[in-house]
């Protein structure tokens, strides 16, 4: 993922692409939130792809029917996950003080908490504890 967050940020910059507000560097719909701050991205709706690479503070992530939603927030404060009925739904939680709502239990739908467990699911909304 390292490789990934370095090269979305270069990418960014070569493009001056659109930022995810003051938060992070997105070209399209690939973000990586920047370490030490709150980070909220809203992907277009039905893109091919929502992946974003949270940092330490809180992250905030809507997909909106995109093909794949990817998060990866195991570091961070805190994490919700709106996948918004996207058909693949992939959230690398926190240990704790994490939520994806909206998981398309027909389809994709895995939230691991802490990289050691799977998250409880309640309907279409997975929390880790």
């Amino acid at each position: 993922m390292r490789a990934l967050r370095i090269l979305v940020v270069i990418v960014a910059i070569a493009w001056g692409s659109a930022g995810c507000g003051n938060s992070g560097v997105c070209n399209g719909n690939d973000c990586v939130c920047t370490s030490g701050s709150d980070c909220t991205v809203n992907c277009s709706a039905n893109a091919s792809e929502c992946h974003v690479q949270g940092s330490t503070s809180a992250v905030h992530v809507v997909c909106d029917h995109d093909t794949d939603c990817h998060v990866e927030c195991s570091t961070s404060t805190s994490c919700s996950v709106d996948c918004g009925g996207s058909g693949d739904c992939h959230v690398t939680c926190p240990a704790s003080n994490c939520t994806v709502s909206n998981c398309n239990t027909n389809a994709s739908c895995d939230v691991t908490c802490g990289y050691t467990g799977v998250a409880s699911m309640n309907g279409s909304t997975a929390s880790c504890p």
